[in-house]
């Protein structure tokens, strides 16, 4: 006993109408079409599902459980084949996304806000990782994509840029500093610097060192903690000054103060979106997309001075 799913399709058309005529112009076939896939059906079920006379068309009790079952199967062949194209385009589905703490309060959040109002039915998984860590990640298909400091040179894995920070010194209102509109690093010799960790905060740290280095001077890193909030928790209480990129929306301008750090180079922090060139997710396309023209709206940095 077997039938297909155009059988279904036929027999909910003549259940529906109570009319062969009716169900043929409704499926667009011709009317022979479809007493000749009605009587197949019933030949290969050995039950009859409807009840003729030359005036009407009925459905008998086995019929009318038929219908029932069914419409189910048509709705769930409909469901199962949206969603098949919705996981082939993009539409639907699941997209490990990997941060870092500077990403996390600069392009990251705009770029998901601007995702999930075009692809709300995409579940994102965002996982804090430094960005050696993502590197791995990556590589290994641990991440779908992630937001690194810097380039990603690797012929599996493709990258753009999606913002650039300028580096700015954080410091409480009151500084002996707070008056000055940028600073140098010369201005900060002596002065308790709060950084990321090295293990998260490699490439940031590096550009630290390029930038002091060039200027001659040794940054004296007093003391390092792992969260955002922590940084500024330390900054809060007159313990240092903290090393950034931008500043994070969430804080108070009036209670922490953000200097450029100016040189002849203008050191920026550059964030890049990366993701394997062979991933098989077709989530990431859309999201790649998504922070590619997300990248202009978003300021050069978060630093309103010169």
């Amino acid at each position: 006993m077997t039938f297909e799913l155009r059988h279904i399709s036929v027999f909910v058309a003549v259940a529906e109408e109570l009319s062969f005529r009716r169900a043929a112009l409704r499926l667009g076939v011709a009317q022979p079409a479809v007493s000749r896939l009605i009587a197949e059906l019933e030949t290969r079920l050995a039950v009859p599902l409807l009840r003729r006379t030359t005036r009407s068309v009925a459905l008998t009790e086995p019929g009318r459980y038929f219908l029932d079952e069914a419409r189910q199967i048509l709705a769930r062949v409909e469901r199962t084949t949206a969603v098949s194209r919705g996981l082939a385009s993009g539409a639907f589905g699941r997209l490990a996304v990997a941060y870092m703490s500077i990403a996390a309060h600069t392009v990251v959040p705009h770029v998901v806000q601007a995702y999930r109002r075009h692809h709300p039915d995409v579940a994102l998984n965002l996982t804090y990782m430094g960005s050696e860590q993502q590197r791995d990640a990556v590589m290994r298909g641990a991440i779908d994509v992630g937001f690194v400091v810097g380039p990603f040179h690797s012929p599996e894995i493709d990258g753009r840029l999606v913002s650039r920070h300028r580096l700015v010194a954080i410091m409480p209102a009151g500084h002996r500093l707070a008056d000055r509109a940028a600073l140098t690093p010369a201005d900060l010799v002596g002065e308790p610097l709060i950084l990321g960790p090295r293990d998260d905060w490699g490439a940031f740290r590096r550009l630290v060192t390029e930038v002091f280095e060039a200027a001659g001077v040794v940054p004296h890193v007093a003391l390092e903690a792992t969260s955002i909030t922590a940084l500024f928790g330390l900054v809060a209480s007159g313990l240092g000054i903290i090393l950034f990129a931008g500043f994070p929306r969430q804080y108070d301008r009036a209670q922490f103060l953000p200097k450029p750090i100016l040189t002849d180079r203008h050191p920026h922090l550059l964030t890049h979106v990366v993701w394997r060139r062979d991933t098989l997710n077709p989530a990431v396309g859309p999201f790649v997309e998504t922070a590619l023209r997300a990248a202009p709206e978003l300021p050069t940095s978060d630093f309103d001075g010169p």
